[in-house]
């Protein structure tokens, strides 16, 4: 992953950021904790909507399982900017490290 997309990772991370403040998601202190379990939570809703294959309530152009995964990204994004995590190049150096994994990591699922 080159630079551009690292930066535009971590942009992208400072505007939902710079959004939910607006929203007043973070007026006070932050919990890590439950914060991750929201996260946790859009994908249980993402799991729900791939088992009832339904369409978003909210978004009619897309699926229920393309909304919640959206919004699991969305709400990472926002704590990796909260935090001040660099996630754009801690993706950047996962997927490098990945692609020097064995197949299937050695694993067999």
């Amino acid at each position: 992953m080159d630079m551009t997309m690292v930066t535009a990772i971590n942009e992208l991370a400072a505007d939902i950021h710079k959004g939910n403040r607006a929203r007043g998601f973070w007026d006070g202190e932050r919990n890590k904790g439950e914060m991750i379990a929201l996260i946790h939570s859009e994908l249980s809703e993402a799991l729900e909507g791939l088992r009832k294959d339904n369409t978003s309530d909210k978004l009619p152009l897309h699926t229920a399982e393309e909304e919640e995964m959206a919004d699991a990204v969305i709400r990472i994004l926002d704590y990796a900017a909260g935090f001040g995590l660099n996630i754009g190049q801690a993706i950047a150096s996962k997927l490098e490290y990945n692609a020097n994994r064995p197949y299937k990591h050695g694993k067999k699922f």
